[in-house]
């Protein structure tokens, strides 16, 4: 987690540069605002200034630097850029971009150096008289300005909104974004969501909140630089506590034992235009989210041991993918999710970047399109924003280096916004363009069937048991299964399963990655991609578990390794569902054997039980059935086309001998139901997701054994939680 320090002095021989032409003030609202708002952005910049520069005047600190002892660095700006956190780094390298002429523009050599370390002597009094001339340049200025809007308070307010937040909490957010990086805001908030719910999900606000600054202290305190947190508790605590959650003025505070007070609504300072600023409510850029962070990832090549492409995409400045050296091109490839939409991109480049490359897409990771080019890369941090690219894989394809060694990434950081307009209010489950096929056979109405972050990410297959008391689980992410029970209108853990089972292969080790789970008997059968602890192999299987036979985590009875049989795919592009159906169904259906040619017989199949397994591949959206021999081996039956590009999960409904296939939201949440027609699977109906269903990324989807006035209950599992809820109910009609 990325730390800042509390500045307790000015540097002395910083230059103080008073702005012209202020805007014009405007009288401070009654009713809540948003930390947009003229009027209240100065308020919170003002007070982060108290406690970084021991001063209410931000303005007067574009020219500030010092080396402080806080193992980071130089400290300057208006919000104690660092050298040693990467955001002075990336000030100076944006800088650089538009103003290529500014003093600061030689010293970028010397602040990669220097980066994620104490350094300061590469850099000492020549580069800090650089600064503080840079200073009184209005370019840099905005600059300044802009680097506190992209990095910190943007992300941080709209986080904030789309957690029911007022000023003051929106403040709180921003607040640990300057200290902690944005990053370490969202841990903070990780944290303060284990004890207490947010307003948008029906929590209290001042509960949350409490909640929030009670995390915010402990992650202060594990630092020295850091044990005096005056800045939470004689500030955003006290107004907390008096019930100030729209951050109105007059404020009284005191950080590191100075006291300080806004009166009245202050004069706005920013943006610094000459013009009036258009009153709240405003428009807003939309919420960026990061949906690159660990996804599995490849790469043309790998320079060795600990420069892998997985640490491209780690979360980690320091960590890096290096292609092998000298050779042109190079290209690393990031799986986002099928459908996914990129809107922003940063790549943080390492001393060995590219002077020349593109940004692709691609649904299918065969054909490509261009989102972006660089023609003069220069290296540092390039960042590309209004893109409107979509599609399944994301590549940076190298082609022409810009030293003799190799491309490296330090991250490559994918983004989809979301939101936006005006005035942000608490954020809605996103609802796209309504489907336009036949309608869902059942009721449209859609409802929430988890408590507010109760799995997180990677919820993946769901399988009711065969009484309908339990729903099975897996999550793709961690490797576990989950046992839930009814819990009100909502499923929850059962006792005794909090957190779920680790699922291991039959030695023990590993952590298969489960994507799809179905119940036969009281064995589960799992359908997994990968080993999660080598997430760059191919590795489909079916494994069985036994859960009633054990505790803590669960090893596998039998693998049954699919890959000598299935096509050659990617290891992101295996099994992703898996569906169980007896012989007797198959029999009665005229199923035919593709193997023989003629009619299904179970007797041809030793020692596989009483039916067929049917499992989904995601690289080319087709269904192959399965007779497993419980001793070991395995024989394909059949394959078919599951009707859509790839098969998230499938299901089969027993009374209508229908086998279901669901797509996720790369087709609109559309299932098709599949019959044996002239003795094969084929699409008989395709159907739309319920008209009350958000176009998610549902990768999971069971129906309930039980039909109740004409309707089944039928539940999804969305991998990305959206809206902090991975489970939503509805129904399908029986018939």
């Amino acid at each position: 987690m990325r730390q800042r320090r509390p500045l307790l002095a000015l540097l002395a021989a910083a230059a103080l540069i008073p702005l012209a032409g202020l805007v014009a003030t405007s009288a401070q609202a009654a009713s809540p605002v948003t930390l947009r708002d003229p009027i209240k952005r100065e308020i919170a910049q003002e007070i982060i200034t108290s406690a970084e520069n021991s001063s209410l005047n931000w303005y007067d600190q574009y020219s500030y630097i010092e080396p402080y002892p806080d193992g980071r660095g130089l400290t300057g700006g208006i919000v104690g850029f660092t050298s040693g956190t990467h955001d002075m780094l990336v000030l100076v390298q944006n800088y650089t971009k538009k103003h290529p002429a500014n003093r600061l523009a030689k010293w970028i050599d010397e602040l990669e150096q220097v980066d994620g370390t104490d350094e300061t002597a590469p850099l000492g009094e020549a580069y800090m008289a650089d600064w503080r001339a840079e200073g009184a340049a209005p370019a840099f200025q905005q600059a300044q300005r802009d680097e506190v809007t992209v990095q910190y308070f943007d992300p941080a307010v709209d986080l904030a909104i789309a957690d029911g937040l007022g000023a003051l909490g929106q403040f709180a957010y921003y607040d640990a974004a300057v200290v902690h990086g944005f990053s370490g805001l969202q841990d903070v908030r990780s944290e303060a969501k284990k004890s207490a719910t947010t307003p948008a999900s029906g929590g209290s606000q001042t509960t949350y909140l409490n909640a929030f600054l009670d995390a915010r202290v402990i992650e202060m305190q594990k630092e020295e630089a850091h044990e005096d947190v005056s800045r939470i508790e004689n500030a955003q605590r006290v107004w907390l506590d008096a019930g100030n959650l729209d951050l109105d003025t007059p404020l009284n505070w005191s950080v590191y034992g100075d006291p300080y007070s806004i009166p009245t609504a202050p004069t706005p300072h920013w943006p610094v235009s000459g013009t009036t600023p258009t009153p709240t409510p405003t428009t807003t850029p939309g919420t960026a989210t990061l949906i690159s962070k660990n996804k599995p990832v490849t790469a043309s090549t790998v320079e060795g041991t600990g420069f892998e492409a997985a640490k491209a995409v780690d979360g980690n400045a320091t960590t890096r993918w290096a292609s092998v050296e000298g050779v042109d091109p190079q290209w690393v490839r990031i799986d986002l999710g099928a459908g996914s939409t990129v809107n922003k991109v940063v790549l943080k480049w390492e001393a060995a970047y590219a002077s020349k490359y593109r940004i692709e897409t691609s649904n299918d990771g065969t054909t490509w399109t261009t989102l972006a080019t660089e023609a003069a890369g220069n290296g540092g941090t390039d960042e590309f924003t209004n893109l409107t690219g979509t599609g399944r894989y994301l590549r940076i394809y190298g082609t022409a280096r810009g030293t003799a060694y190799g491309y490296s990434l330090y991250e490559a950081e994918v983004y989809t916004v979301t939101g936006g307009g005006t005035t942000p209010t608490s954020t809605p489950t996103p609802t796209p363009t309504a489907p336009t096929g036949p309608t869902w056979p059942g009721s449209s109405q859609i409802t929430v069937a988890d408590g507010a972050d109760t799995f997180g990410t990677d919820l993946s297959g769901l399988s009711f048991s065969a009484d309908g008391s339990a729903l099975w689980a897996v999550n793709n992410g961690s490797g576990t299964l989950h046992r839930l029970v009814r819990s009100g209108s909502n499923w929850a853990e059962a006792s005794g399963w909090s957190g779920g089972r680790t699922l291991r292969y039959t030695n023990g080790s590993g952590a298969p990655d489960a994507e799809g789970v179905v119940a036969v008997g009281s064995d589960l059968f799992v359908a997994s991609e990968r080993n999660g602890s080598s997430k760059s192999t191919s590795r489909p299987s079916i494994l069985q578990y036994r859960p009633g036979t054990s505790s803590g985590s669960l090893t596998a009875l039998k693998e049954w390794n699919l890959t000598s049989d299935l096509p050659s795919v990617g290891a992101n592009d295996g099994l992703e569902s898996i569906a169980w159906i007896p012989d007797a169904d198959l029999v009665a259906s005229g199923f035919v054997d593709q193997r023989t040619g003629s009619a299904y017989s179970p007797a041809s199949y030793a020692n596989h039980g009483d039916g067929l397994f049917f499992v989904g591949l995601e690289a080319d959206g087709k269904v192959y059935a399965y007779a497993l021999n419980l001793s070991g081996g395995f024989t394909r039956v059949a394959s078919f086309a599951s009707g859509f590009d790839t098969v998230m999960e499938l299901e089969y409904q027993p009374s209508t001998r229908t086998l279901w296939s669901v797509c996720d939201d790369s087709c609109d949440g559309a299932v098709n139901a599949l019959k044996v027609t002239s003795g094969a699977f084929a699409v008989a109906a395709e159907y739309d997701r319920p008209s009350a269903m958000p176009n998610i990324n549902n990768e999971g989807f069971a129906l309930a054994p039980a039909c109740v006035g004409g309707a089944r209950y039928a539940i999804w599992a969305d991998d990305s939680d959206t809206s902090d809820h991975a489970l939503r109910a509805g129904s399908m009609s029986c018939s």
